[in-house]
């Protein structure tokens, strides 16, 4: 079983609440940037592997690890950040830091470098979660009126007065029709007879139903 990366969280942390990196991952200050990557990378993956450690105290070691070595990359492997950061180490232990660690980090690192950006810089990253999204059902579009035909009844008058009146129309038709031809009433009602007929006819002819789109 290989052995434990070496850090140091009680080092790390000076009176003042600074937090000394070089101390927390136990190499000198004046360590070359491909030594100090190596060491955070070797400690990052660690804690990734032991963040669910059965030891508590364990667990809160590497979990605090996992919130600090993000910080610690990006301020000790930028040299202009680190030169920064090693001038304020220095007037800290001397007690002659002129603003609080917090606020020098602060303006240190940016306002807009997050620090799920500064952990995907490290060995071994935490998967990302997938949201998962809510599926919608979409109802489905109803027809338009152009496709629905709906079939619905035709409004007329009952059959039996409509072809009473008709009837009645082409009889009075028919016989003045003969009386005024003929001069005769039996011709004349004949006429008539055969126009009420056909007037009763044409009106039973009728669809009662239609198609209305």
């Amino acid at each position: 079983m290989a052995e434990p990366t070496s850090f140091d969280l009680n080092a790390a942390g000076l009176d003042d609440g600074t937090l000394d990196f070089y101390a927390l991952i136990q190499e000198p200050v004046d360590a070359d940037a491909e030594t100090l990557r190596a060491k955070i990378s070797a400690l990052y993956n660690e804690a990734q592997a032991n963040r669910d450690h059965r030891n508590l105290t364990k667990r809160r070691e590497y979990q605090t690890l996992l919130d600090l070595l993000p910080r610690a990359r990006v301020v000790l492997l930028e040299p202009e950040k680190r030169a920064r950061y090693d001038a304020y180490l220095a007037s800290a232990k001397k007690g002659a830091a002129e603003v609080e660690f917090d606020v020098f980090m602060s303006d240190l690192l940016g306002l807009e470098e997050t620090m799920e950006e500064k952990t995907g810089l490290l060995g071994v990253q935490d998967k990302p979660q997938v949201a998962r999204a809510r599926v919608l059902k979409v109802p489905e579009a109803a027809p338009s009126k152009a496709e629905t035909k709906v079939k619905v009844p035709q409004l007329r008058p009952s059959v039996p007065v409509a072809a009473l009146a008709a009837a009645l129309i082409g009889f009075l038709l028919g016989a003045g029709a003969g009386w005024l031809g003929l001069g005769d009433a039996v011709p004349a009602l004949l006429l008539g007879v055969i126009g009420a007929a056909l007037g009763f006819f044409i009106v039973n002819r009728r669809p009662r139903t239609g198609i209305r789109s």
